[in-house]
Order: structure tokens, then C-alpha cells, then sequence
């Protein structure tokens, strides 16, 4: 009887050990929110219009980044966002070298929301084919969002 007793205290103390790592470990681990783009669509020869849906959890602009890749795959255009005197700032990573991004940050609370949206433009017309546009979760690497668009 005492040989049971002790088996199931050494069960208990063991079980607790374990629910107690994993609800630690998991207390560490950070989910990429998820959501989507609304509408991407051109709308000029050189301008293009990203419009955001939904992200839950709502993420703030400062721990996202958008990727756009043009059709030919020869670079990857890229930025980060900032917030500046309340303003959300598109900040280009150096390889943007004739692209622009502005952010329209409509609630002005500087979380991605339902009906903010991106506007890029190009110096000269855009490159003709399929773009790929994705909503990057900085501080996970993860994907929140991706859409493609024709030009």
C-alpha cells in the first residue's frame, strides 16, 4: 500500500513538473497574427493600392513589414514601419531605389485595422506580370497576410 501511495505522489509531483514546463514554455512563445488584404489592385501605370482586412490579434505597424516581389524575382522590395509624431512612418530598407510606400493609417492608433491601407509608387511605369505583396509579422518572421496582383 505504501509502494501505490508513494507511485502516485512521484505521479503527481511528475505530472506537475510537466504541466508546469509547458506552461512556461508556452507562456514565451509568440503566434504571427493572421488576416488578409482586402483588395490589391493598380491603380495607374505606376501605383498600387493594398487595402487590409481583418488581423487578429490586431498587430501595430511598428512589428510589421511589407515584402513585394515583382514579376522578374530580381529583388525583393521591403519595408519596415515606424511611428513619427503619431504617424506611421513606411520605412524603405535601402532596396527600394525608385518605389515609395505610403501608409493611410485610419483610426490614427497605429494598429494594422480594417480599411487602412498601403499605397506604392514607382518612378516609372511598374514591371508588367504577377507581383506578390506579403504582410510580414516582424518579430516572428511569419506570414500574416499574402495577395497577388497583375500589373
Amino acid at each position: 500500500m505504501a509502494g501505490t501511495a508513494a507511485a502516485a505522489g512521484i505521479t503527481m509531483v511528475l505530472a506537475a513538473m510537466l504541466f508546469g514546463g509547458v506552461g512556461d514554455v508556452g507562456d514565451h512563445i509568440e503566434i504571427s497574427p493572421f488576416g488578409a488584404f482586402t483588395k490589391v489592385k493598380a491603380t495607374g501605370d505606376n501605383t498600387v493600392r493594398m487595402d487590409f482586412g481583418t488581423f487578429a490579434p490586431t498587430p501595430m505597424f511598428v512589428n510589421c513589414k511589407l515584402v513585394i516581389s515583382p514579376p522578374s524575382g530580381d529583388r525583393l522590395l521591403s519595408w519596415n514601419f515606424t511611428q513619427v509624431d503619431g504617424k506611421i512612418i513606411a520605412v524603405d530598407d535601402g532596396a527600394n531605389d525608385g518605389f515609395t510606400l505610403h501608409v493611410t493609417d485610419l483610426g490614427g492608433e497605429g494598429k494594422v485595422s480594417m480599411g487602412d491601407f498601403v499605397t506604392l509608387n514607382a518612378d516609372e511605369d511598374m514591371e508588367q506580370g504577377e507581383w506578390t505583396v506579403n504582410m510580414v509579422h516582424a518579430p516572428t518572421g511569419g506570414s500574416m497576410a499574402m495577395k497577388t496582383f497583375t500589373r
